[in-house]
């Protein structure tokens, strides 16, 4: 049995549906929910087993109607809908194993004098309000007074 999420093809929210064995989906979400079948995966999920149960009894009674000919009205195309993640998570957490790796690299890079690159002088000329070609002629005459 293949579980999945998909959102059907004029709709705007997620659905829980079954992969059957003809290659359509079986809608659980659109069941009635008073058999004990979920309305999403991850209430499938925190069901457990007898949850599982109760879809498998589903799929079983709509391959039964596919075996006599009848289509079950909660099937749908698996080319019309559209496949989303199986479950959305609430909140996504993170730890960093490596953390403490981390923080004494930082140290030891913080202890050491910070490196930049160079600027042209015609640019450092520009920052101070200096003319470019002014300080370069100034310093050829001074050069070649000495």
């Amino acid at each position: 049995m293949k579980l999945l999420t998909f959102r059907p093809p004029r709709g705007r929210a997620s659905h829980f549906g079954v992969l059957l064995s003809n290659g359509n989906v079986l809608d659980i979400s659109a069941l009635k929910h008073g058999r004990g079948t979920p309305k999403t995966l991850l209430d499938c999920i925190q069901g457990g087993a007898k949850t599982l149960g109760n879809i498998a009894q589903a799929v079983a009674a709509a391959e039964q109607q596919l075996a006599a000919g009848r289509m079950p009205a909660e099937m749908i195309a698996l080319s019309d809908v559209t496949l989303r993640p199986p479950v959305m998570p609430g909140k996504i957490m993170a730890v960093g194993k490596n953390y403490s790796d981390t923080r004494a690299f930082r140290r030891a890079m913080s202890s050491r004098p910070a490196l930049r690159p160079a600027s042209p002088p015609a640019t450092r000329a520009r920052v101070r309000g200096i003319s470019g070609t002014g300080t370069c002629s100034s310093a050829r005459s001074r050069g070649s007074a000495s």
